[in-house]
Parts: C-alpha cells; sequence; structure tokens
C-alpha cells in the first residue's frame, strides 16, 4: 500500500480523486493534505481523514511518502513534481504536466536523476465513448484524416478561482485545457508522431485564446481541431474517415457506415461533454499509475504522451505566430 500525500484539494480532487482513493484503499492510503485554503484543508479532512498542512515543505520533512496526487494550478506543477522527486516520492498530476517545453525538460531531468515516475492524468482515454471509438476504428480500415470539435460555452470553473483565464497561471487557454486532451487520445488512436502542424488561435484581452483551430498531420494522414470557448452549445463531435469506412461521433452517440452502405451505432448512457471529472475514469488513471511503479513500460507510454502534447501546443503557438 503506498502512503500518499494529496498537494491541492480543488474541485476536480474533491470530485474525481477522493472518491477514488478511497475506493482503492489496497492500493492508496491518504495521510496527509496540502492546500492553501483552510476550508479546502478541512474538506479533505473530513473526507479523507487526513493531516493537514499550509506548508509544503513541512509536509514533505514530516510525511514518509512514496507518492502525491497534484492537483494545483498548472504553474505550480514543475517546482512540486521535482521537489517530490528530489525526496524520492512518485508523482501522479494533473494535465497540463507543465507550461512549456523547458519545464517539461526540467521534470525530465530529475524522471532521470531519481529513477522516480511522473504520471499525467490522461483520463479521457478510459471513457467509454473513447474505449468504443477505438474499438469502432479498427473496422474503418486505413485512416487518413480525423475531425474533432469541442465545444464550450465558456472556461470550466474552479473551487477558489477561475485561473484557466490566467495565462500566467494556466500556460495558455483553451489548447492547453481542451487541446491536451485532444492530442492524446488522437496519438492513441493513429500510434503515429506528429509532423508537422498549422494553427490559428483567437485571443481575449487577457492573451488567452478562447478559440484554436489547427491541424496536426502524422506523414500522409492528418487530424483537423477545433476548440471553443465561445460556443452557443457544449458539444463533442469527431468524424474519421478510412479507406473501408467513415465514423462519426456527435456526443453520445457512434455511427460507422462501411463502403457497401451497411452500418454499426451506439448510443452512450451520458455525452462525453457533460463532464471529465468521472471517478470511474479516473479510478482506472490510479490503476496504471499504481501499475507504472513497477512496469516501466507504463510510465514511458503516459511520460511520451505528455512530452508530445507540450511540443505540440508550443509548436502551434510557434506556427500561429509565424503565421
Amino acid at each position: 500500500m503506498l502512503k500518499l500525500g494529496i498537494v491541492g484539494f480543488g474541485a476536480v480532487c474533491e470530485n474525481a480523486h477522493a472518491a477514488v482513493i478511497k475506493k482503492l484503499s489496497d492500493e492508496f492510503n491518504p495521510v496527509c493534505v496540502f492546500d492553501i485554503s483552510r476550508e479546502r484543508r478541512e474538506k479533505a479532512k473530513d473526507i479523507l481523514g487526513v493531516r493537514e498542512y499550509d506548508d509544503l515543505e513541512s509536509m514533505f520533512e514530516k510525511e514518509d511518502l512514496d507518492a502525491v496526487t497534484i492537483t494545483t494550478p498548472p504553474n505550480s506543477h514543475k517546482d512540486i513534481i521535482i521537489k517530490a522527486l528530489n525526496r524520492g516520492v512518485n508523482v501522479l498530476c494533473e494535465k497540463p504536466l507543465c507550461r512549456n517545453i523547458s519545464e517539461f525538460r526540467e521534470i525530465e531531468e530529475a524522471v532521470k536523476k531519481t529513477g522516480k515516475t511522473v504520471y499525467t492524468v490522461h483520463n479521457w482515454v478510459y471513457s467509454p465513448h473513447i474505449i468504443k471509438i477505438s474499438e469502432f476504428m479498427k473496422e474503418i480500415g486505413k485512416v487518413w484524416h480525423i475531425k474533432w470539435e469541442t465545444l464550450r460555452k465558456k472556461p470550466s470553473q474552479t473551487a477558489s478561482s477561475n485561473w484557466r483565464i490566467d495565462p500566467d497561471t494556466a500556460g495558455g487557454g483553451i489548447i492547453f485545457d481542451h487541446g491536451w486532451h485532444v492530442i492524446y487520445i488522437i496519438g492513441s488512436f493513429l500510434n503515429k508522431n506528429i509532423t508537422d502542424i498549422n494553427s490559428f488561435f483567437v485571443f481575449n484581452d487577457n492573451k488567452i485564446d478562447e478559440i484554436a483551430d489547427f491541424r496536426m498531420s502524422y506523414g500522409e494522414v492528418s487530424a483537423d481541431i477545433h476548440l471553443s470557448w465561445r460556443s452557443p452549445i457544449r458539444k463533442n463531435f469527431m468524424s474519421a474517415y478510412g479507406d473501408k469506412g467513415v465514423l462519426v461521433f456527435e456526443d453520445d452517440y457512434l455511427k460507422v457506415i462501411f463502403e457497401n452502405g451497411e452500418f454499426r451505432e451506439h448510443k452512450f448512457a451520458e455525452k462525453l461533454s457533460g463532464s471529465s471529472a468521472h471517478p470511474i475514469w479516473t479510478e482506472n488513471v490510479y490503476k496504471d499509475f499504481y501499475n507504472s511503479l513497477k512496469d516501466r513500460r507504463k510510465f514511458d507510454e503516459n511520460f511520451n504522451q505528455s512530452r508530445e502534447c507540450i511540443y505540440t501546443i508550443e509548436r502551434a503557438y510557434e506556427s500561429y505566430k509565424r503565421g
């Protein structure tokens, strides 16, 4: 059983992580929490029965931890991760893992130095929607093009402050918040590395991208992505074109149409756009994190996904700047 510390007890930790940690009691023993908010610390204590800390250094000094879960805003991730690694503590961290390539390289060096694990919460790959899409995509043959749309009316709210609209805290706008998910999901569909990217953004007065349009190329395969915080509706759409058929996904409905006119369809119990704070999705993240401590291949796969995400996002911004 791993002695687990929690760094940051915001909405996503309360609504998704806490229930999973309690359920997986044979694998994880939550012993302490750090949060700058007294109210949030007391909330964590009530739910998980953990010791409270308002000073992170003190928590690391007094607690003999095997792992920490980090659910603080992105600008704090890199320093907390490296602090944990240098103390011999493994890390499970909410996405985005970091804000730029420079921060990723610092984390990568600390991982090599300590031999510990840094695992990013890529929970969407465990949603029933993505699992079923992956299954259906195998039936449409060689995929040559994918389209994806994430439509939201505004950024998600947090328990304490809306850090998603602060570029220094979040690292960027919707491409960090939703694009990160899309990049690792499409990468898992295609099992290919990105070779080129072209992008267009619409920024608000705070220099946060509220609309992101970008094309990712994987050799001869392409993926067109549209992300928006200015949509009148909340939905997720996807289509994929193969040499044997077409896949169409609309939030809670999936259909594959084959070249002979036959089709398969599937209706989901809920919409993908409903919420990403699903304990069931997060439970599988924790199981894979636990297994990654024994099987380095699971760590490598997840860490490589995070590398691809941050490199793609930085290249997208650079593409836009260069016109």
